[in-house]
């Protein structure tokens, strides 16, 4: 359906088939939330700096689309922190969990904890 419209208004994608390799997909453990990780370990601090760098990006977006355009910079650069973190998360095995790693759990959290 999206792709009929897409043509109707004069988009589409006309090059050669895109590859897909499933090796470079990890498999993320399904619903991931903090409290599924052990305490005070590299697991739940690398999930937990994730969402923290989330919440500050929602956060950034919320002031820089109400009101603060120049913080637009800021802003940017929490996405390429998210990024990163997320990428480490993605690789590290999930405790416990074999053959899986750690997805992020997009859990908004507070910045000062």
């Amino acid at each position: 359906m999206l792709a009929d419209k897409a043509e109707k208004l004069g988009y589409s994608y006309s090059g050669p088939p895109i590859p897909f390799d499933a090796s470079g997909v990890h498999p993320l453990y399904p619903h991931t939330k903090l409290a599924d990780l052990p305490a005070a370990t590299e697991a739940y601090r690398a999930a937990k700096l994730f969402s923290q760098s989330h919440s500050n990006l929602l956060n950034a977006l919320d002031k820089t689309f109400n009101g603060y355009p120049d913080y637009i910079g800021y802003t940017l650069g929490l996405m390429y922190d998210v990024k990163l973190y997320g990428d480490k998360l993605a690789a590290m095995p999930f405790p416990g969990k074999d053959g899986y790693t750690i997805g992020p759990s997009f859990e908004f959290v507070n910045i000062n904890e």
